[in-house]
């Protein structure tokens, strides 16, 4: 597969210009580069992920069949972990996910990481809205009969554009890094925590191998329109996890929904007496204030 490295000039707000490439195979309208590992279909005018890394979206995240998958992506667009599809046009932050899944590594099996993302969002112009930055919890805990989860232990991650603002229960002045210029490894409980930044396709990778867990971000760039490579948050949880555990974990309350059913947004949205499944996030993240913190 051909592998384009147009360079490409993006300022970021308080740093030097940076240099980056775009790889993979311009695709649709857009002219949208996808991932390395994915191809155009011409066809389809859509990026396809490869045989072994079925699903996601070949322009911003591939990830194994057994897996499940959520984004938000551009203005934003959410696909939930089932598969349904909705857009968030209002300035906010929001609850993606939240889930639990086993700690491995030689941890008691009732020891658990509890994951938790949210997205905040910008109005850019024109009615249009990206993911500006995101925050990350980590948690480590033990999760018991009738899934209540004792929390032990918990790390908070906040990164926008190129800052990553970190602490835990143990350091709670904040800590600051740039994962631009250098990759943020930590042990913490049991967990190796893994933050890199990929140049060529300016992504900043959450990492959490022993639970199975990676988060990906991309952040929107103002002076690149349009831009090549898809903006947006991908989310990748694996077979084990564990979703839908307390009122904080499910729809409304996360917009990522729960795996396994395919709900129709459109009869979601008339249930509430709304136009359409547009409307539909934008009520959910009003009504669940609360819960989105």
């Amino acid at each position: 597969m051909a592998t384009c490295w147009t360079p490409l000039l993006l300022t970021l707000a308080g740093t030097l210009p940076l240099v980056f490439g775009q790889p993979g195979d311009v695709c649709m309208f857009l002219q949208r580069h996808c991932l390395p590992e994915a191809t155009c279909d011409p066809l389809l005018r859509r990026c396809v992920c490869p045989a072994d890394r079925p699903i996601g979206n070949g322009l911003f995240q591939c990830v194994r069949a057994t897996d499940f998958y959520c984004e938000s992506t551009a203005d934003p667009k959410i696909l939930t972990y089932s598969g349904g599809k909705g857009s968030l046009t209002l300035p906010c932050r929001h609850c993606l996910t939240k889930f639990y899944t086993p700690l491995s590594g030689g941890a008691p099996p009732t020891t658990h990481c509890g994951v938790e993302v949210f997205g905040i969002n910008n109005h850019v112009k024109r009615g249009r809205y990206f993911e500006e930055s995101m925050e990350v919890v980590l948690y480590v805990g033990q999760l018991g009969a009738g899934g209540n989860f004792l929390m032990e232990h918990n790390i908070f991650f906040y990164l926008q554009r190129h800052i990553l603002n970190y602490r835990s229960t143990e350091t709670l002045p904040w800590q600051e890094a740039n994962p631009y210029e250098k990759d943020v490894d930590m042990p913490w409980h049991g967990i190796s925590i893994s933050i890199t930044y990929n140049a060529a396709e300016r992504f900043v990778t959450f990492s959490f191998p022993e639970c199975d867990v990676q988060i990906k971000f991309r952040p929107y760039a103002p002076n690149e329109r349009p831009q090549k490579l898809l903006p947006g948050i991908g989310i990748q949880a694996p077979q084990a996890a564990l979703f839908g555990l307390g009122a904080s974990s499910g729809f409304p309350a996360c917009l990522c929904m729960v795996p396994g059913a395919n709900p129709d947004l459109n009869e979601l949205a008339e249930e509430q007496w709304l136009n359409c499944p547009k409307q539909l996030y934008m009520w959910a993240v009003l009504r669940n204030g609360p819960h989105q913190r």
